[in-house]
């Protein structure tokens, strides 16, 4: 994502974060590819690429430019979710003075975290022809500021799959109960009331897991910054 002059400064992390109990592909993030974003791409001398870059940087997603950076991986659209499924088992079923009271466990919980992620870098498209060695430091550098890139997707990968690996609902087993005048109105609210506790807790461990991600993103920006083109091999193009 970022680079440093000659390493430039680190940049700041623009996350997005989306959690609901939708179904989707789980276990890991989802990738939606290279964006390619149209304003990604600068036409010019090396040397028009390399203010482009300090100045402008890549356009996210959402066509907001990052000043500094090589390129983003999903930190506009970067998002931790999860899937769950689970039965009811009925714990207590007993008429109370104004109706009925049930209570309710979830049987065979199960939940999946997952995550999306794009991503996009900067490209130098020169208006003239190069020499051979402008052209292979122009794909030296397109292919660190992508590697670089990649790694993030893989980084999020390997949480959300560890995540997936050692999650388990055996310390995890609420019990909620609902009253009504009859008793499937008890027990459709205990049900009511048993799922927004599972999905509070499942929204809690989704977003402390994004923190995890995203403070792993931040420590390989900084152990691993991409560097900046060297235009100097580019200066009698």
């Amino acid at each position: 994502m970022i680079t440093r002059s000659l390493e430039i400064r680190r940049a700041g992390i623009f996350v997005l974060l989306c959690l609901s109990a939708i179904g989707a592909y789980p276990g890991r993030a989802q990738s939606t590819g290279t964006v390619n974003h149209p304003q990604n791409t600068f036409t010019g001398p090396c040397v028009g690429f390399h203010a482009h870059l300090l100045q402008n940087g890549p356009a996210d997603s959402q066509g907001v430019y990052h000043a500094e950076w090589a390129g983003w991986a999903g930190y506009a659209t970067f998002y931790v979710n999860y899937h769950s499924g689970w039965t009811y088992r009925i714990t207590q079923s007993k008429p109370v003075s104004n109706g009925y009271q049930v209570c309710v466990k979830p049987a065979d919980l199960k939940a999946n975290f997952y995550s999306s992620i794009t991503k996009d870098i900067l490209r130098w498209t020169p208006k003239n022809q190069v020499s051979p060695a402008c052209s292979q430091e122009n794909a030296d550098w397109t292919k660190a500021a992508l590697d670089h890139e990649n790694d993030h997707e893989k980084i999020t990968n390997r949480y959300i799959e560890e995540k997936n690996r050692t999650w388990s609902p055996a310390g995890f087993q609420p019990e909620a109960c609902g009253e009504g005048m009859n008793e499937n109105e008890a027990g459709d609210k205990a049900r009511a009331a048993l799922e927004e506790i599972i999905n509070s807790r499942l929204q809690t461990e989704a977003e402390q897991l994004k923190e995890k991600i995203m403070k792993k993103h931040k420590a390989h920006d900084e152990a691993h910054p991409v560097r900046l083109i060297n235009c100097s091999i580019c200066e009698a193009d």
